[in-house]
């Protein structure tokens, strides 16, 4: 009788699949296979195998609603997280796939008189990947792309707990139209898998789980002359200095120990904080886990779920249990996680966080690999100590150090032993840089084009996090970036990429912030409570911060300043309404009605219009004089009791057929030009009108393969061509930026012409955050922190910005995983 597995779920306990197990001889005839298309794989040329993989890609994310759903039932991550995996394997997917030319191509060293001389690259054969359980697809991704990239063959074998995660690979596989044998699967045991490592026409084997599971791989085929990689477990250390920001730091570590449930080789398992910041950052610390909801991970309000096992969380429960023996202090009361709470704590795979204090280096919570959500915190005295504590351990896969000094920090890398060192981040891995590690945390290296193991420092500005605003003023050369999530602008000079001294502002009363928008010296952000809060002269630490309450009845949901009118902020929300403020003097003064849907965005000119679309599509346009704002206002001052807002009617209504959501609007007065931006590219969901008729001026041809996340318009009629045009940039989930010539003119009879960019160019390794842009250049911001200018022209980078950004929160990924062979 065929063997089979049981997955068990750890959301219900119960089985959620049986998988039938491959034979030995199964195993063999998989690698047969693999053996005979290797030959005609290798032959084909590069572009049709970045043609095939990019099929591929775009087959796997197209299923990304099944593919969270199965992620939450067999591993048990909350759902609202599973989103982050399928986008970071197509960034790091579509990144593999960008370098491949250059990675692969022929190396020239210098020239010999008679002789050309180069190293050719050459695939090896067959590849057997082991992938690990807890980040199923962003491991199998880093091995199984750049192996059929460079003309291998490749044979995925997933963990047991997550062997659907491998049929996923092998469906999009098979829709992209890769050839037979090129891609398999085996679903096997370790004995299979132990013939299969040993087979002859195995030419190399991926491995990604325990330190055991690892001395296991390399036992087995060390009779035989292959290279094993090998991406073990880490005990991953931060260092906060006395000069961190200690609100960043701990909201950041917190973050890299707790997120999916502590299950990450590179997520924060012990902490060391100067004596100076330790008790404020601790009591930071365990006010932010205190905020985690332990649950079902099938409800989108849960931000902690189970373990994968309950055998796994008795061992964290165990090294909890045995440094509290020690002395340690658990500053975590488990009554406040009642999914826990199973007597006596056995027999469920839901943990409870935990903060450990009081720890030192003779408790297995701050030597041995925990893999649950619970950091111990120690105090230090000095980098010194600081650094010895860092490099006792026997693994070193990343570290990272929360500084203010970027030299202080490159120091204290050098002298920390580790594959990966940050400044200012942690639990992150970026496709463009090498992945390795050092100790027991194996050898070898992938993702990249740099195949040599090395360490290598991520710097990031200790105060901004992930940028959600962004202005620049090109003729002055100042860009203004802001994260509203925690109240924090800093202005940077985009032709140095320097930030300016002491530009930074933050405040407590921000944070936290659902919408906002910058206009040079004033940035106004909204709240899902209704109200708004200015901030002028913002460069001055005595910046006015003034809340208004009440602007809606619901979230505040659009706002835009005028680009004239001094004072003038137009608002939107859910309540449906449009209203325009004078903030000189805190009133408004006009109440915009008749769009009766809530308002995803709003523009305005310094003339006599205003714009909004809803979130059904509806664009709906109001006119009137604005610089009657301010006589209004005037007025008002003087008879206040003779001038409530004056409600305003649409003076029309335009069907855009546009997706539910939204990206931008934009307007120009003097060409009654507007541009809706959906974040789903299509000719329904990106659209240029003419207001004044109207009708559409042009459609948009598809160009993103994902959805657009930012986009800017400049509205001179000057850019790339003689003719005139207005440029528009668009930036999507996986970093590329699409940059479009908008005809100006009246609309030409019968449908729309669609507009093709004129520039599509890769220009960030993750999601692109914001954009700006003028006729010459354009700056973008990535999740990821990274800033770029590029000029319009020539689509080239001409800048790197020293402004640099952090994750904060529960929202990020990109963390790579571990298991033993199948499991741990």
């Amino acid at each position: 009788m065929p063997k089979e597995h049981q997955i068990i779920s750890p959301v219900n306990g119960k089985v959620y699949k049986t998988i039938p197990l491959a034979t030995d001889e199964d195993a063999r005839n998989t690698v047969e296979r693999a053996r005979g298309a290797f030959e005609k794989w290798r032959q084909v040329p590069l572009a049709e195998r970045v043609r095939i993989v990019t099929a591929f890609v775009d087959a796997f994310v197209k299923k990304k609603d099944p593919i969270c759903e199965e992620l939450t039932m067999l591993m048990g991550r909350p759902i609202r997280y599973n989103p982050n995996e399928v986008r970071g394997f197509e960034q790091r997917a579509r990144h593999l796939v960008s370098i491949a030319k250059d990675a692969l191509a022929d190396h020239h060293v210098e020239r010999l008189e008679g002789f050309d001389r180069f190293i050719r690259r050459e695939p090896l054969g067959v590849v057997f990947v082991i992938a690990a359980w807890n980040y199923p697809y962003l491991i199998a991704v880093n091995a199984v792309v750049p192996a059929l990239l460079a003309g291998n063959v490749v044979i995925l074998k997933q963990a047991p707990q997550t062997f659907p995660c491998a049929d996923r690979f092998a469906d999009a596989f098979k829709e992209a139209g890769l050839p037979e044998g090129v891609f398999q699967v085996l679903h096997v045991d370790h004995a299979t898998a132990e013939t299969v490592i040993k087979n002859p026409h195995v030419d190399h084997v991926m491995f990604t789980g325990s330190v055991r599971g690892g001395q296991e791989v390399q036992r087995i085929a060390s009779s035989r002359f292959i290279g094993v990689g090998l991406e073990l477990g880490g005990k991953d250390p931060a260092y906060v200095r006395e000069d961190a920001d200690v609100g960043y730091a701990a909201e950041n570590l917190v973050d890299g120990a707790m997120y999916n449930s502590g299950q990450s080789c590179c997520g924060i398992e012990r902490i060391y904080v100067h004596e100076k910041l330790y008790d404020d950052f601790v009591r930071k610390a365990v006010d932010l886990v205190k905020q985690y909801k332990l649950g079902d991970p099938t409800s989108p309000d849960t931000t902690l779920g189970p373990v994968v096992r309950t055998e796994a969380a008795e061992t964290i429960r165990e090294h909890i249990q045995e440094a509290v023996s020690k002395g340690a202090k658990a500053l975590i009361d488990e009554d406040q996680f009642s999914a826990a709470k199973v007597a006596p704590y056995k027999g469920t795979p839901y943990v409870a966080p935990q903060i450990l204090v009081d720890v030192t280096h003779n408790m297995r919570v701050m030597k041995e690999e925990t893999f649950g959500p619970v950091v111990g915190i120690m105090k230090v005295r000095s980098d010194d100590e600081a650094i010895e504590l860092m490099n006792d351990s026997d693994f070193g896969l990343t570290a990272s150090v929360w500084t203010k000094d970027p030299e202080a920090a490159m120091k204290i890398g050098d002298r920390v032993n580790t594959g990966t060192f940050f400044m200012n981040r942690c639990d992150y891995l970026d496709p463009a840089l090498a992945w390795t590690g050092v100790k027991n945390s194996g050898r070898g290296c992938t993702l990249s084009k740099d195949w040599n193991r090395g360490k290598r420092v991520v710097q990031f500005n200790p105060r901004i996090g992930s940028v959600d605003a962004l202005c620049v003023d090109f003729d002055e050369g100042r860009l203004y970036a802001g994260s509203l999530a925690r109240g924090v602008i800093a202005i940077c000079n985009p032709s140095t990429g320097k930030v300016e001294k002491n530009s930074i502002y933050c405040t407590e009363d921000l944070a936290p912030i659902e919408i906002g928008a910058i206009l040079m010296d004033k940035i106004a952000v909204g709240y899902l409570s209704g109200d708004v809060a200015i901030i002028t002269n913002f460069r001055d630490k005595n910046s006015v911060l003034k809340r208004f309450v009440g602007f809606h009845t619901g979230p505040v949901t659009a706002l835009a300043w005028s680009p004239n009118l001094v004072g003038v902020l137009v608002s939107g929300g859910a309540d449906g309404l449009v209203k325009v403020w004078d903030v000189a003097t805190n009133r408004c003064v006009r109440n915009l009605t008749g769009a009766g849907e809530p308002i995803s965005r709003v523009a305005l000119d310094n003339k006599k219009h205003v714009l909004a679309v809803t979130t059904a599509g509806k664009l709906v346009v109001w006119d009137f004089d604005i610089s009657s704002v301010i006589s209004q206002t005037i007025a008002s001052i003087q008879h206040p009791q003779q001038h409530d807002p004056i409600a305003t009617a649409p003076s029309r209504v335009l069907v855009n057929q546009s997706p539910s959501e939204i990206e931008s609007l934009y307007y120009e007065g003097t060409a009654s030009m507007a541009i809706v931006v959906g974040k789903t590219s299509s000719e329904a969901g990106l659209r240029c009108w003419q207001v004044a008729v109207g009708m559409p001026i042009c459609t948009f041809a598809s160009s993103h393969a994902v959805d657009i996340t930012a986009s800017a318009w400049d509205a001179s009629t000057f850019g790339i061509s003689e003719r005139p045009v207005s440029i528009l940039v668009t930036g999507d989930e996986v970093g590329t930026v699409c940059v479009w010539e908008i005809p100006a003119g009246a609309p030409g009879t019968g449908s729309p012409p669609p507009v093709r960019p004129v520039r599509v160019i890769d220009a960030h390794h993750s999601m692109i955050a914001q954009l700006s842009v003028d006729p010459f250049k354009f700056v973008s911001a990535a999740v990821d922190g990274s800033l770029k200018a590029f000029d319009v022209t020539s689509g080239k980078c001409i800048r790197t910005l020293a402004l640099r950004h952090s994750r904060g929160g529960n929202h990020s990924v990109n963390q790579p995983g571990g298991g033993f062979i199948d499991e741990r």
